[in-house]
């Protein structure tokens, strides 16, 4: 009875470990799908296809964290959303959303939703000095 269990867990095992490595290969270019619906990576969608409305201190800070404006992705590649200091509240349409991305030495920065296409940057906290 034993030899038979450990046949089956055996066969089980190699089954799981191919099927793995063959949605791996078949969604390699959409395995976001798989993790899309977490919280941080909603917000991080959202920030990411919103316009993206520019003051000339969030210009100069782009700058001196050395990102183009435009490239979002660098900004949010490993941003991770501070939820115990952001205000999201389904009936306000003005929201907010606190980032901070350690790579990057961005201690936080304030994203403000204005009718869930608007987004604007305040209250930029770096871990290095910037003539902003």
């Amino acid at each position: 009875m034993g030899s038979t269990f450990f046949r089956r867990l055996r066969t089980y095992l190699i089954g799981v470990f191919l099927g793995s490595i063959l949605v791996y290969f078949f969604f390699q270019d959409r395995l976001s799908l798989f993790t899309s619906w977490t919280p941080k990576n909603r917000v991080l969608t959202a920030i990411e296809t919103s316009d993206w409305q520019m003051a000339q201190v969030d210009s100069c800070t782009f700058a001196c964290l050395e990102i183009d404006p435009k490239d979002k992705q660098t900004l949010l590649k490993e941003a991770s959303v501070l939820f115990s200091e952001s205000k999201s509240e389904i009936d306000n349409p003005v929201r907010y959303y606190i980032l901070g991305n350690e790579s990057l030495q961005l201690n936080s920065v304030k994203v403000n939703f204005e009718n869930d296409s608007l987004i604007s940057f305040s209250n930029w906290k770096l871990d290095k000095v910037c003539p902003c």
